[in-house]
């Protein structure tokens, strides 16, 4: 008989059973103990290394370069997927077919798992071939030695520095920068400067974590330690190490002595910041956050204090040896009780799959790629250097189950060895030892899975002959006017000085310098509208739109996920709520419902209303007698019965278009809340707004995808425009100064818009601190002069017709003393 302990050596600490694995653990602890004494699998020599891709790339943009200067732009070299595609793509074969095949599997796991924490995401184009030569160079041969070592290994590694802009990052007092400024003929020319990206993630990602007692100060001087941490430049490979891959640049260096937690490192060039790094990977702080990051990870959303105590005791005794830690952890008894269970992330649901069919070889990496896009986890594009959500909240919406039905489907109809079963392979996924009864007990032929009957058929013709329970309709929206409400939040921190120009304010010009908006669009005497928000300004002159200006959550210590998690909360702390302010609002509102266009339910809709989350379906119709066989496995988790209900039911919801890009999701958007019956409330979401380099380009795209969005929501939502506000919002402002790479850093006060036919717009609020020295916070940031929920707050209260003391105790809790901005909404 096999023992529950190996189901749970095999799925939650390695990466899921292949055929024959559970008959062979013995001892599940002892299994898993003998896999750290085996290094990592290294990659084969076919892969090229980071030192072959910079060589490649520095070919292929010179190639292009010559081409455009002999003026022959139509001839130009192919194009970057083009030339690359093919080794990204053997990439992620490899990887993958790693990951299927491997009997290591648990060290397998923790490559991922490390591979996650230090997220590159490969959507920023000069990370984009580093990111899997980063966890083949710099993790897998550190997974199971010393952290010390893996995050030196990471943080120098190309991947890295150019991800979080440190190969841009130069010393205020460098040479470079003094011998730049004595070239500088005016104040708009570009100069070199400090950028504090890496360090500031290095302190609050990858080791101490945000609650791990540094201040601003402390990333700024690890910021400074780090300078000339590079990669090499195209001239310099010629007289250099031609197989190196990092590079201290001593001319960009800031020289002198840091001070860092309170300690004190002297000037020593590269060796300066290695020596802090040693210092923060055996600080108390970094094994309390990373214990409580791999608790979470192996054992549940919510692991005991005690294994983390016990871990991060391991971690202090042996200097930061993960061996050490990684033992810890394993022989915790709490790691092995009834109550240790985790859902599986769509990308170990997929991998787990493809195990237990017994599946050999990755044919088709771009379609393995493309499958795991589609259910929310891209490989090595977390959008986020805080990584893929590790927690069942972000994986369990009703979309993201439908999704994994369908994949489901789809694996075992593709998958190796002999009679595959879809119900088995989505059983993969469910963690309840009732729901896998429930598989057995199953008594539906495999043979009636055959059966060619689409998703349409079935919901149009069948549905209610069914013993599906099919969630109804969104009930007609009701209470005050039937007024709509859609928030959308900008994640990274949308620079407001740069949206909405204070062209007034005298400090502006030399704070901005060469970032300065050229030919913004004139609101009033002193602001302006950035050219690209041109239906922004157009709804501006018909009262329907208004910038809310210094406004900001109640958190205001730069973390972007601390931040964040505040504005979607809404409480005045971090860690306030396990659920939204957004969700409450429903809850207080009778008989409606939300709609996030979102591939996973965000923290803002998470909470007792009924919420549900919608993107575009894989293409895959699914099999009706495999729907009827999964209503008794899901039925069977508590967690998974309801998103089970509401995705069978909205599948009937066609909205079409892909929902990646802001347009395409806020369009979806208005579609939904326009259809009789459609949900009252939505959300829709954006990452990339984090513009610490090169700002002036990104935004200006950027902001044009906001100002294309709000007009396809305008004219989707039709005749019910006159009833709409939709809110816009960013978790924090940035720096009024340009940094040293062209960008701005995080700050503080930021910039809410309102739009819609309810808006009393036409108009500037907020109130203005000013740009002086004496007037920003901290001497760099636009101070906040107002509270964010306060515009939450007068919007809902006055759109939504909720009361007050609601708002005040339930919506927003104990937030009696922040009150609602007036005046937002027309009378």
């Amino acid at each position: 008989m096999i023992r529950r302990e190996a189901v749970s050596a095999a799925n939650r600490f390695g990466l899921g059973a292949r055929p024959g694995t559970l008959e062979r653990i013995d001892d599940p602890r002892a299994w898993l103990q003998s896999q750290l004494g085996t290094p990592p699998a290294t990659s084969p020599a076919a892969l090229s290394s980071s030192a072959d891709y910079l060589r490649a790339e520095y070919d292929y943009l010179r190639e292009r370069r010559e081409m455009r200067e002999e003026g022959k732009p139509g001839e130009a070299a192919m194009g970057f997927r083009q030339r690359f595609g093919r080794q990204q793509q053997a990439e992620l074969g490899w990887r993958y077919r790693q990951a299927v095949v491997t009997e290591q599997d648990f060290v397998e796991r923790l490559v991922r798992f490390w591979s996650n924490h230090f997220a590159v995401s490969v959507d920023k184009r000069t990370a984009t071939l580093y990111a899997a030569p980063m966890e083949r160079e710099a993790i897998r041969p550190h997974a199971t030695g010393d952290f010390a070592d893996l995050l030196l290994a990471v943080e120098r590694h190309p991947a890295m520095l150019r991800y979080l802009d440190n190969v841009r990052s130069v010393g205020e007092q460098s040479r470079l920068a003094e011998r730049q400024r004595r070239r500088a003929q005016d104040d708009a020319a570009p100069r070199a400067g400090l950028n504090e990206n890496l360090a500031r993630e290095i302190l609050e990602l990858h080791t101490l974590g945000v609650d791990g007692g540094y201040a601003q100060d402390d990333v700024r001087e690890l910021a400074r330690a780090i300078t000339g941490w590079s990669v090499p430049a195209a001239r310099g490979r010629q007289a250099g190490d031609g197989n190196a891959s990092f590079q201290f640049r001593p001319n960009a260096h800031e020289a002198g002595t840091r001070q860092v937690l309170g300690r004190r490192y002297a000037a020593d060039g590269e060796a300066q910041g290695r020596a802090i790094l040693r210092d923060l990977a055996v600080h108390p702080a970094t094994a309390r956050h990373v214990c409580g990051k791999l608790a979470r990870h192996f054992i549940s959303d919510t692991p005991p204090p005690a294994v983390i105590e016990r871990m991060a005791a391991a971690w202090q005794r042996h200097g930061g040896a993960l061996r050490a830690v990684y033992t810890a952890l394993i022989d915790s008894d709490e790691a092995w009780s009834g109550d240790a269970r985790k859902l599986k992330t769509p990308d170990d649901f997929v991998v787990s799959t493809l195990r237990s069919t017994g599946t050999a070889t990755i044919a088709q990496p771009r379609v393995l790629a493309g499958l795991l896009g589609r259910l929310g986890q891209p490989p090595f594009t977390p959008r986020s250097p805080e990584g893929f959500a590790d927690a069942a909240a972000d994986w369990s919406g009703a979309d993201a189950v439908w999704k994994r039905i369908q994949a489901a489907q789809s694996l075992a109809e593709t998958a190796a060895g002999e009679d595959p079963d879809p119900l088995r392979t989505a059983a993969v996924g469910i963690a309840t030892r009732r729901a896998r009864a429930a598989v057995r007990q199953s008594r539906l032929p495999v043979e009636d899975l055959t059966m060619s009957i689409t998703r349409r058929h079935f919901l149009t013709a069948g549905a209610a002959a069914t013993t599906l329970s099919l969630w109804p309709r969104f009930a007609q929206a009701s209470g005050r006017g039937d007024t709509r409400l859609l928030v959308v939040l900008l994640r990274g921190g949308l620079d407001g000085l740069h949206a909405v120009v204070p062209t007034g304010d005298p400090q502006h010009a030399a704070l901005r310098g060469r970032l300065a908006v050229a030919d913004a669009r004139r609101l009033d005497a002193d602001f302006a509208l950035h050219p690209a928000l041109a239906f922004s300004h157009e709804l501006y002159a018909r009262r329907e739109w208004m910038p809310v200006l210094a406004v900001a959550p109640p958190y205001r210590q730069r973390s972007h996920f601390e931040a964040q998690d505040n504005l979607e909360s809404g409480t005045a702390a971090t860690g306030g709520a396990s659920g939204g302010w957004l969700n409450r609002c429903v809850a207080a509102l009778p008989s409606s419902r939300a709609l996030s266009v979102s591939t996973v339910m965000p923290l803002i809709l998470r909470g007792p209303a009924e919420a549900t989350t919608w993107s575009p379906p894989l293409p895959d119709d699914v099999n009706p007698i495999l729907l009827q066989r999964l209503q008794t496995l899901y039925a069977a988790d508590p967690h998974l019965a309801h998103p089970f209900e509401q995705a069978v039911a909205a599948q009937g919801m066609q909205a079409g278009g892909n929902v990646a890009r802001l347009p395409q999701a806020m369009a979806a958007a208005a579609r939904f809340m326009a259809a009789n019956g459609g949900p009252r409330v939505g959300f829709v979401e954006n990452t990339g707004w984090d513009t610490h380099a090169q700002q002036g380009p990104v935004l200006a795209r950027k902001l044009g995808e906001l100002d294309q969005g709000l007009r396809q929501f305008h004219d989707g939502i039709g005749e019910a425009w006159s009833r709409t506000v939709v809110v816009v919002a960013t978790e924090f402002g940035r720096t009024a100064a340009v940094n040293g790479t062209g960008g701005t850093d995080h700050g503080t006060g930021a910039l809410a818009m309102l739009a819609g036919g309810a808006v009393a717009g036409g108009r500037v609020a907020g109130d203005w601190p000013g740009l002086s020295p004496s007037q920003l916070n901290e001497g760099r940031d636009l101070r906040a002069t107002a509270d964010l929920r306060s515009v939450f707050k007068g919007v809902v209260g006055d759109h939504l017709g909720i009361a007050r003391t609601t708002l005040d105790a339930r919506v927003f809790p104990d937030s009696g003393g922040t009150t609602a901005m007036k005046d937002l909404l027309r009378g």
